[in-house]
C-alpha cells in the first residue's frame, strides 16, 4: 500500500494471482493508514475470506493466508476505497 501525495493511496500491484495457501504480505510506505479488506460489495456471500486487517502506518507489514477457493476477489483499503484504493486477487 503506498501514499502518493495525500492521504489517499494505490496497491502495488493492485492485479494479483496466487494460490490458495499463499501468503500475502501487505506493508505500508505511505504516510496515512492502510488496511486490506475482502468486505467489498462484489465478494458478498464468497466464502473463506479473511478477516480485514489492522490499519498499518508507515513500514508497518501484515501477513494474510490466502483461504479463498479459487476464483477472483476484489480487495480495497476501508478508509480509501472511495478514493479508489482498490484491487483484485485471482485465487488459481
Amino acid at each position: 500500500a503506498t501514499t502518493q501525495g495525500g492521504a489517499s493511496g494505490v496497491f502495488e500491484p493492485a492485479t494479483l494471482t496466487v494460490k490458495k495457501g499463499d501468503v500475502l504480505v501487505l506493508t505500508s510506505d505511505g504516510v496515512a493508514m492502510h488496511n486490506l479488506s475482502f468486505n467489498t460489495p462484489e465478494n458478498a456471500g464468497k466464502a473463506g475470506l479473511p478477516a480485514p486487517t489492522a490499519y498499518l502506518s508507515a513500514g508497518q507489514e501484515v501477513r494474510v493466508p490466502v483461504t479463498m477457493d479459487p476464483g477472483t476477489y476484489t480487495f480495497q483499503c476501508d478508509p480509501h476505497a472511495t478514493l479508489g484504493m482498490k484491487g483484485t486477487l485471482t485465487v488459481q
